[in-house]
């Protein structure tokens, strides 16, 4: 009795109510054609009044060339039934056998439960909240099935070993908007996906990939360490984007949640859910008490792995220590920074207590005769990646002349800017006053026209 109460409150609470538009599932069902050939497709959760997979089926039952349909519908407190459809009249698609039912129309009920064994396939839009024992129910009765599921349903403890083990694959596309009762459009921000475990050619499709971890000589490239950092309880590698896995690396990288969208398992292995309980079962080792603190805390990933600290953060901390230890007013903030720094040591963590040499080096004081830089917004400009004061994991722009980049605008007195809005910010304030090169802000002479094609290009290459 509970289970159905749940069921009742989300449709009472219209929370579960998400419509399937017939044009996503055209879209979607036109890569399963040849699955569908003399079987029996049962929608348990449609009513055939109302249902694009009905409608859909119906329309398109000689062209995919089905046995029988089925749909159910559910209610609790009116009348339900069953719809079949043998075919005869596709075009009309309130052509079919009604048949009422004696109970809900629920998908777990005796009568729904016989429909379903004597289905070949189930294609519908199930509720959500219902999700992990809506699948439970299929698999249970050795049924395949094209359905709609929340993406975050992927990390349910009882969905991912379905994944995982090659059970259950994702679809081809990933419905965003749904039709309401009320008959709004709902946008869920692509967090609809199709889940199937029929063969379809895109889990065959092998990923291209073209980063590289190795050199042609069999050594790791001197970057890798930046772009591929370890993780301090896995040993594997972080990949935060599915176009950035390396080709040649054969260890256990870990990847986010949508390469399961281009998973092709003749490719690669899933070892696990690097999350919760399910990362614990796969061997990541669990948080220890250095980790906790909201220092560190700020500087994880969020799957659930700890990575590695990048050089600039390591520095952040050490010179804040620094300042606790010659500044005299207590400072709590101060004082827990050195207390992570000292956790995270304890903790076996490798972290850098010296200074870079290159940070030690004091920077050249300024030539006196050397001419100051001319802020003149007449002049055409772009924002480039200055090499010689970019740093791992510190990229550096700087302004120069558009049409002769080796002519420096503005460098932010040697320092470099630290991304291309802030670069375009500053030379436009520092240009903010002609009076210098003959023209006051308040000139009644008209200004130069830049085009803007010219005034705002940017360019990525090196200085």
């Amino acid at each position: 009795m509970a289970k159905n109460d749940n069921l009742h409150k989300a449709k009472d609470a219209k929370n579960d109510e998400f419509y399937t538009r017939i044009e996503d599932v055209a879209e979607e069902l036109r890569h399963y054609k040849k699955h569908f050939a003399g079987k029996v497709v049962f929608c348990n959760c449609d009513d055939p009044t109302w249902s694009a997979f009905w409608r859909y089926f119906h329309l398109n039952f000689a062209e995919l060339g089905l046995k029988k349909l089925i749909s159910t519908h559910y209610d609790r407190t009116e009348p339900t039934y069953k719809m079949e459809y043998e075919g005869g009249d596709d075009n009309n698609v309130e052509v079919g056998v009604k048949t009422p039912l004696e109970g809900s129309g629920d998908f777990r009920n005796a009568e729904c439960i016989k429909l379903l064994d004597e289905c070949d396939i189930v294609v519908t839009n199930p509720p959500w909240s219902m999700f992990r024992e809506y699948v439970s129910l299929l698999v249970e009765h050795k049924k395949q099935f094209v359905i709609i599921g929340n993406k975050n349903s992927i990390t349910y403890k009882e969905f991912f070993p379905l994944l995982k083990d090659n059970h259950v694959w994702i679809g081809y596309m990933s419905p965003s908007e749904f039709d309401t009762p009320s008959g709004m459009t709902k946008k869920v921000a692509g967090l609809g996906r199709w889940f199937t475990n029929l063969d379809i050619q895109k889990r065959h499709e092998k990923l291209i990939l073209w980063q590289r971890y190795y050199d042609d000589d069999g050594n790791p490239l001197p970057d890798v360490e930046e772009r591929y950092p370890h993780y301090f309880n896995y040993d594997g590698i972080n990949v935060d984007k599915v176009a950035d896995i390396p080709t040649d690396y054969q260890g256990i990288i870990g990847v986010p949640i949508t390469f399961l969208d281009k998973y092709n398992p003749e490719q690669f292995e899933i070892i696990g859910l690097g999350i919760a309980n399910l990362g614990l079962s796969c061997g990541v080792k669990p948080y220890n008490k250095a980790h906790k603190t909201y220092v560190v805390r700020k500087m994880l990933k969020d799957r659930g792995l700890i990575i590695n600290f990048s050089e600039r953060q390591l520095l952040k901390v050490w010179k804040e220590r620094k300042k606790q230890d010659t500044n005299t007013v207590e400072n709590t903030r101060y004082e827990t920074l050195a207390s992570t720094l000292e956790s995270l040591v304890k903790a076996g963590v490798d972290v850098q207590l010296e200074m870079p040499e290159e940070e030690k080096v004091a920077k050249p004081e300024p030539d006196p005769e050397e001419e100051k830089p001319q802020f003149d917004k007449r002049i055409p400009y772009t924002v480039i990646r200055s090499s010689r004061l970019s740093k791992p994991n510190d990229v550096r722009y700087i302004v120069v002349n558009l049409n002769d980049k080796d002519q420096v605008l503005d460098d932010a007195s040697g320092y470099g800017y630290k991304s291309i809005s802030a670069a375009q910010k500053g030379y436009g304030y520092k240009c903010r006053n002609l009076a210098k090169y003959g023209e006051t802000k308040h000139s009644s002479k008209p200004k130069t026209n830049i085009p803007v094609s010219q005034s705002r290009q940017l360019s990525f290459g090196d200085f």
